[in-house]
């Protein structure tokens, strides 16, 4: 992929291979591609840029206003936490060309990161709609493996791609506590110990799996559809992750849900009940493998909570 196209610059850099390659996810790449094409050809409107030596904090901060004002989504500003990682990305790119020696600084370092706040309420689910939610699924064509799809999602708080790729291998006891293990974002694998009531469900999945003749073998996939309209005979394959959508949209309408729900609402979930508990913030990012703990602050709904405001421990007095 050459990323620079314009006669502006003399300087050609082909970096699919060494940089975007670097990222194991199809997902990643595809996002820093599109990134780093934007911001290129954004600075293709600087004349004097001649290499990448040339671009300057000032240009990268004016990407950044042009970004935030004019790229979200149906005409409103761009998301801060959107905006922070498009930064995020030219600022790895340009780390990379500091490591070839093909520039000496980085002019992202010092430009400023808008700051990210809570605009929407969280699409997390109170503990009573996640029991609910839980027990609306009762449909005995499909209903184990819903159940256990939905269940992992929200008793585990892993990501949906996290979900969909685990094998029946992935799922086993070791000490005493039955763990998943899976390949996590960064393509890490990580380990999760599996809640027991979550051990039921996915116990009565496989039971039901093997009562339908589709006993699982060490390599097969652990959620695996129950029919497959194109192709009726290959139906040993991992879960479509717009049917996992379609199967999550199905329950949250049934239990009357009038907010949209989804695979991330599980993850907040997930965090927002833990929080609730008051669990230590610092051992539900790692939990959830948040890398900074001011992600997974960003779900802590108590704070918009007046119940817990100091405003009531303020001294003064009321007047008589």
């Amino acid at each position: 992929m050459e990323l620079i196209k314009n006669e502006h610059f003399s300087l050609r850099i082909y970096v699919e291979d060494e940089f975007i390659n670097n990222y194991t996810s199809n997902e990643s790449r595809k996002a820093y591609k599109q990134v780093l094409e934007e911001f290129v050809n954004f600075i293709e409107g600087f004349t004097r840029v001649k290499n990448y030596d040339d671009i300057t904090k000032h240009m990268v901060v004016q990407y950044r206003d042009y970004i935030m004002e004019s790229r979200g989504r149906h005409g409103d500003e761009m998301a801060p936490t959107t905006v922070n990682k498009h930064l995020s990305i030219i600022s790895a790119f340009f780390d990379y060309l500091i490591s070839k020696d093909l520039i000496e600084k980085n002019p992202v370092n010092t430009v400023k990161r808008p700051r990210y706040e809570v605009k929407k309420h969280s699409t997390a689910l109170t503990k009573e709609q996640l029991e609910e939610l839980l027990a609306s699924i009762k449909s005995k064509e499909s209903g184990p493996l819903h159940l256990a799809l939905i269940a992992t999602l929200w008793l585990t708080g892993m990501r949906k791609s996290e979900v969909l790729n685990l094998k029946y291998k992935d799922y086993y006891k070791d000490n005493g506590n039955w763990i998943f293990q899976y390949k996590g974002k960064g393509g890490k694998y990580r380990r999760k110990l599996v809640h027991d009531r979550l051990k039921q469900i996915i116990d009565d999945y496989l039971s039901w799996m093997a009562k339908n003749n589709r006993q699982h073998e060490k390599e097969d996939w652990l959620f695996q559809p129950t029919k497959n309209p194109h192709s009726p005979k290959d139906i040993s394959k991992p879960i479509n992750p717009r049917t996992l959508n379609r199967i999550i949209e199905k329950y949250s309408k049934k239990i009357g849900l009038d907010f949209n729900v989804s695979s991330h609402s599980a993850r907040a979930t997930f965090i927002t009940l833990l929080l609730e508990q008051k669990a230590p913030i610092v051992d539900i990012a790692k939990e959830v493998a948040h890398s900074n703990v001011s992600t997974t602050q960003g779900y802590d709904r108590r704070k918009d909570n007046v119940d817990n405001s100091l405003v009531k421990i303020f001294p003064v007095k009321k007047k008589d």
